[in-house]
């Protein structure tokens, strides 16, 4: 009951104001969207690992996350060929069970659930996830239409990969002016709140409707059940920290990213399945972390 009032409850209450603001002013998202993703996110970013320790344990997670993908992907493809599915249908599967919803949805729970330390660690597991999805993700969006370079180019089109990159410019070099952080800091701080207001927003433009919903639990069950699982099983046997695992199974444990359905939009992959299956595995996952909160906590 203490995780449910002290993290979901909160949580979930800010996504349910943007989600009540967006039904009844019909506000256009896209601009507070672009502001989150040039702005404050990229803040949020170099503000964390600016203040995060780069250890062993950091790049352990790097390789953890990394082996996640790949589990999780062989696991779609083998349920693909078994089943007899389109090519379609196997990108529709990785892209909604492969990229969780690690950042307006993850970095919450994680800062009120295991603390500051833990949600700077959550921050970097969000940063990986960026990489990944425009590079691996954009290649199973855009497959049949664009090259796998083509992905990696995509990389650099986004603002919190130079904040990363000054990030790590500025550890090794301590020069940045007290003001100019400031600044940044004050950013960082409007971030959290912001992408928390604009998942509830983004959800009330999703539309339910009647699919496969075999498919659909599928593809939930994989996201919030299996994934977290294999995240346990992998941090067991590797030598990880008790707050890398708390941070790697609970982000593991988070339902599809938004974004997912963006690109699922954008190049025509099954966009109505991606948009039930996210709507429908964000909503159960309200019962799925807070179980995995009380176990883990």
């Amino acid at each position: 009951m203490s995780i449910i009032i002290g993290a979901m409850l909160p949580v979930f209450t800010v996504f349910f104001i943007g989600f009540i603001l967006q039904k009844a002013k019909g506000l256009d998202v896209k601009p507070l969207s672009t502001v989150t993703v040039y702005v404050l996110i990229p803040c949020l970013v170099f503000r964390s690992l600016l203040e995060t320790k780069i250890e062993q344990q950091y790049i352990m997670m790097v390789f953890i996350v990394l082996l996640l993908m790949i589990i999780t992907i062989t696991i779609d493809k083998l349920v693909v060929k078994f089943r007899k599915l389109d090519a379609d249908t196997e990108s529709a599967f990785i892209l909604s069970t492969v990229f969780m919803n690690a950042g307006n949805y993850g970095t919450p729970i994680v800062l009120f659930v295991f603390g500051e330390e833990a949600f700077h660690i959550a921050i970097s597991f969000y940063v990986i996830q960026l990489i990944l999805f425009n590079t691996v993700g954009i290649y199973y969006a855009t497959r049949s239409k664009e090259s796998l370079l083509q992905g990696f180019k995509n990389i650099f089109k986004l603002p919190a990969i130079y904040a990363v990159l000054f990030a790590f410019l500025f550890r090794n070099f301590p020069i940045l002016p007290e003001n100019i952080y400031s600044i940044v800091d004050l950013l960082a701080n409007g971030a959290i709140p912001i992408i928390m207001l604009l998942l509830g927003m983004q959800l009330a433009n999703l539309k339910m409707e009647v699919l496969n919903w075999k498919q659909i639990s599928y593809v939930t069950s994989m996201r919030l059940i299996v994934s977290p699982l294999v995240a346990l099983v992998i941090t067991m046997l590797l030598p990880v920290e008790p707050i890398y695992r708390n941070v790697i199974i609970t982000l593991a444990a988070m339902p599809t990213a938004v974004n997912v359905t963006l690109y699922s939009l954008e190049f025509n992959i099954q966009p109505k399945f991606v948009s039930v299956a996210t709507i429908f595995n964000t909503f159960i996952s309200i019962i799925t972390v807070t179980i995995l909160l009380n176990i883990l906590s």
